[in-house]
């Protein structure tokens, strides 16, 4: 646990006018790091930011319960100079976790520790029409949070995003279809015997680029079409974790918790008429809806203790992403006590949409046969100091380090999966950061 002595924290926010709601360009415009941002288009909400006054890491079984002591401390810290009301719905911290709370051994991920989170010296805060510019110092640190502010405001984002856009020049598989498949079959073993009921196996996939891979060109394409996901960026000690997530692990407003159960996929069709009739065939398999129910069954035994009242969506619907459709079921409660994110996604995370059922017996497979997952299929997001925020399940992702790009995609493993199906599913998911490393525009819109 990183923890150090806590010193005071000083706050200030201004208002910004409409033209700084483009975040993305903002980060592009000031190039300084790190850097960190956050946005779900669809409910106007998003959270970027630059620089770093302290920064609350921590690994091991009781890394949330590490972490939500330190950052207890460092809200109390807080000295805020407007309402503080305002200021405690404001992000405190920004950040994530990674799947596991083991330490990758992948240098790769250097900077990105099991669970990391950041008071950044500058970021800037959308809710809807309206902008904040928060800056924060330590005692002694106002000079250069204020220079960094000073740097960060005269700069104004590119009209446009550039047109440079690195091509894949070869793919590297770190494991062939047929070790992926053997590994699906030791699984459906498992399940026969009845040590576990699902795991989720991932593939890792990585590309040379004949360029360098810029983060936010590879993100505004990535998070084209998709608004109703939450696009997140990340930097490391030389890298950069970017996605666009369909898959919210937990959001806390008002007295509200909310969570996705997002399991059970198929491709899209090549019309509207065809995705309507695979969607239909979607809701109605039996397989999909036992995989689906395992999820929806884990998320409110762990919520629903938390709450005085719980919420589930009747039916499934059907998400429709421009790679894949997915069956959705939202679950809601009212919060009866006051509740911290963290401790709301330590109780959820890992669900079964990214682990398996029983979640200790799929963890440990996962973390000895995928142990480069790294913050794939972790979480990303923000907390304030008044116990909101929210974390979106890190999936449709890449790492980015110079000409290399690194993505991942899962499938779960079930009674009645049929590996080289689940395989094609895999490749599937993996056809949304493809497309936006070389280009293609073979993704159709939502």
């Amino acid at each position: 646990m990183s923890r150090g002595k806590v010193t005071r924290l000083t706050r200030e926010i201004a208002s910004q006018p409409a033209d700084w709601a483009d975040l993305v360009g903002r980060l592009r415009a000031c190039g300084k790091g790190p850097v960190f941002y956050w946005e779900r288009p669809s409910s106007g909400i998003g959270v970027a930011s630059l620089g770093s006054v302290c920064a609350v890491t921590a690994e091991g079984p009781g890394r949330f319960d590490d972490a939500a002591a330190h950052l207890t401390e460092l809200a109390s810290s807080v000295d805020g100079r407007v309402d503080g009301g305002i200021m405690t719905a404001l992000p405190l911290v920004v950040g994530g976790f990674g799947f596991s709370d083991r330490a990758s051994r992948d240098v790769a991920w250097s900077g990105f520790e099991p669970l990391r989170f950041v008071v950044p010296r500058v970021m800037w805060v959308k809710r809807g029409e309206s902008v904040r510019t928060v800056f924060t110092w330590e005692e002694g640190g106002e000079a250069l949070s204020k220079s960094l502010l000073a740097d960060a405001t005269k700069a104004r984002p590119a009209a446009r995003v550039r047109n440079r856009q690195p091509a894949v020049e070869r793919m590297l598989d770190s494991e062939d279809a047929a070790a992926w498949t053997r590994r699906a079959r030791r699984v459906l073993d498992l399940i026969e015997r009845g040590s576990v009921a699902k795991v989720v196996l991932a593939r890792e996939r990585s590309f040379v680029l004949d360029d360098e891979a810029l983060p936010d060109v590879v993100l505004a394409r990535l998070r084209a079409g998709r608004s109703h996901c939450a696009s997140f960026w990340m930097s490391g000690e030389g890298s950069h974790f970017i996605g666009s997530s369909p898959e919210s692990l937990v959001r806390v407003e008002n007295g509200r918790l909310s969570a996705d159960a997002l399991a059970g996929s198929a491709e899209r069709g090549s019309t509207p008429a065809r995705d309507d009739e695979l969607g239909d065939a979607l809701l109605a398999s039996l397989k999909d809806r036992r995989e689906h129910a395992l999820v929806v069954d884990a998320i409110t035994e762990a919520v629903g203790p938390l709450s005085s009242s719980l919420e589930v969506q009747p039916e499934p619907e059907v998400l429709r992403l421009p790679e894949a459709l997915h069956l959705r079921t939202r679950v809601s409660a009212r919060i009866n006590r006051p509740l911290a994110v963290l401790e709301a996604a330590s109780n959820l995370h890992p669900t079964p949409a990214v682990c398996g059922v029983p979640t200790d017996a799929a963890r440990r497979l996962i973390d000895d046969e995928e142990p480069w997952r790294g913050w794939y299929t972790g979480a990303v997001g923000w907390l304030a100091a008044g116990g909101e925020g929210e974390f979106s399940v890190a999936l449709r992702a890449a790492l980015l380090a110079g000409d290399k790009a690194t993505t991942w995609a899962g499938a779960g493993i079930v009674e009645g999966s049929e590996p080289h199906l689940e395989l094609e599913e895999v490749e599937c998911k993996m056809l949304a950061m493809r497309s936006a490393l070389d280009g293609a525009a073979d993704v159709r819109a939502a």
